[in-house]
């Protein structure tokens, strides 16, 4: 059996021509990221970017909840629960909520 040196060299000459494109496509890469890096960093926008959209409902829900003093009281009374390292789970009670949470229909 006689191995042609030819088809070595041309397998390895293949081998250099994918690096090189590999290579050079991993370059255009990296300065495209840049670009957008930089467009970014001066106020612009990157490309697209994730929108969410609430209804006046939905606002007027959370506002209403996130402003009243009950809500507020509770906040502070389960911080501090929480920070003193005294805030305890039920853990019955919670698996009973995420369950019924669940069932709810709509969800």
């Amino acid at each position: 059996m006689k191995i042609e040196h030819t088809s070595v060299q041309a397998s390895q000459g293949d081998l250099a021509a994918k690096q090189a494109r590999d290579t050079g496509a991993a370059r255009e890469l990296a300065r495209a990221g840049q670009a957008a890096y930089r467009e970014a960093a001066d106020g612009g926008t990157a490309g697209p970017t994730d929108a969410v959209s609430l209804s006046s409902l939905s606002r007027q829900v959370l506002t209403e909840e996130s402003s009243s003093p009950e809500r507020e009281a509770r906040v502070q009374e389960l911080s501090a629960l929480v920070s003193s390292g005294n805030y305890q789970v039920d853990p019955v009670e919670l698996s009973r909520s995420i369950i019924t949470d669940a069932e709810r229909p709509g969800l």
